[in-house]
């Protein structure tokens, strides 16, 4: 008799045991939204599991990525629209200095209207963004360039340029560079394509050219479309009265050889043919134009690589919730048969009729 109780007890303790293990488990599930916890609740899924997370974690990092240079593309592009509506206030400037009625007092009230749209596309250039230059290229915490409009100097072309260079150049001009740092971060998508995507106030604003040879100083020079030249040198000009610099240019001027004599004769350079002002505001026109379709290209780029981060997000995430989530109908259907089971065994446990040693006592 005390082994068939002592089989009973057993018995009842393993199911009254088991079925709380099963209230408890799917409590769990139901609680943190997981099938599984822990290791032991599904061993042959923790690979996967993990597999899954390190994924999702690179997308969502990736898809963060996108979000913040989508910001910082979209300010750059804002500050470029700005800068072509400034150009077109410039060339418009331009050509009312280039008409031969105004008048040495009109030019000057012009000099000093441009003189306040030059330190606005000075601040274009210096645009910030979230506490970054974003066209600060690789050293986006240093402001590009600094504008001193008022201290500039009468505008030269030094002999040593070759008569193939076109191109405008300053002396010492109305703007200071302060950060020649180029671009060359790169932007990732989840195919793991990049793309470079900011370009600097340099390539922007500031193009400059290749002088040959390049030992002879200055190495580089403006370039014909340099937006910040062209405004320095349209100050001058109009400041100094200078029709014939804004509308017309000057024209090359051929070397001459030297002689050995007598007399003896010095060889003088070449010098090359300066556009009119009117005609390299043009040449700003096209160059900013250019930065403005790159600057197009990059935020389609990352709009795209944005949808499809966000739809293989998603369907990652749509993955591990499968192998790891809880069926919310499947464990709310085990946690009632297990209480319906603890139910029963505590109810058939009451109604034995057990007896002891004590129960033959009289």
């Amino acid at each position: 008799m005390l082994a068939g109780l002592q089989s009973y007890t057993s018995t009842f303790l393993s199911d009254v045991n088991a079925a709380e293990t099963r209230i408890n488990t799917a409590n769990q599930q139901l609680s943190s939204g997981y099938r599984v916890n822990v290791a032991s609740d599904d061993p042959g899924a923790i690979e996967a599991i993990l597999g899954f997370q390190n994924q999702i974690d690179q997308a969502t990092q990736v898809k963060s990525n996108l979000s913040t240079a989508s910001a910082v593309a979209s300010t750059a592009d804002a500050a470029l629209s700005t800068a072509s509506s400034l150009l077109d206030q410039l060339t418009s400037i331009a050509a009312q200095g280039a008409s031969s009625t105004a008048t040495a007092a009109t030019r000057s009230s012009l000099a000093t209207q441009v003189q306040g749209i030059a330190e606005q596309m000075v601040g274009l250039a210096n645009t910030n963004f979230a506490g970054k230059y974003v066209f600060g290229g690789d050293n986006p915490t240093t402001q590009p360039y600094t504008a001193n409009f008022a201290t500039q100097t009468v505008p030269v072309v030094p002999a040593t340029i070759p008569a193939t260079t076109v191109v405008q150049f300053v002396a010492s001009p109305g703007y200071t560079q302060n950060n020649t740092a180029g671009s060359t971060l790169t932007l990732s998508n989840s195919d793991g394509d990049t793309v470079i995507p900011g370009q600097t106030a340099q390539q922007v604003f500031d193009t400059q050219t290749a002088v040959t040879p390049a030992t002879v100083p200055p190495t580089t020079m403006p370039a014909a479309g340099n937006i910040l030249a062209n405004i320095s040198n349209l100050i001058l000009a109009l400041q100094n009265n200078n029709q014939t610099a804004i509308s017309t240019g000057s024209a090359a001027v051929p070397a001459v050889p030297g002689s050995v004599g007598p007399p003896v004769v010095a060889p003088v350079a070449a010098i090359p043919a300066v556009p009119s002002i009117v005609a390299s505001l043009q040449a700003s026109v096209t160059q900013l134009g250019q930065a403005t379709s790159i600057s197009g290209v990059t935020i389609n780029w990352i709009q795209q690589s944005t949808t499809t981060a966000t739809s293989k997000l998603t369907a990652l995430q749509s993955q591990l919730s499968g192998l790891r989530d809880t069926d919310a109908t499947e464990a709310a259907t085990n946690l009632t048969n297990a209480e319906t089971a603890m139910s029963a065994a505590i109810a058939a446990h009451g109604t034995m009729n057990i007896k002891t040693l004590f129960s033959y006592l009289g």
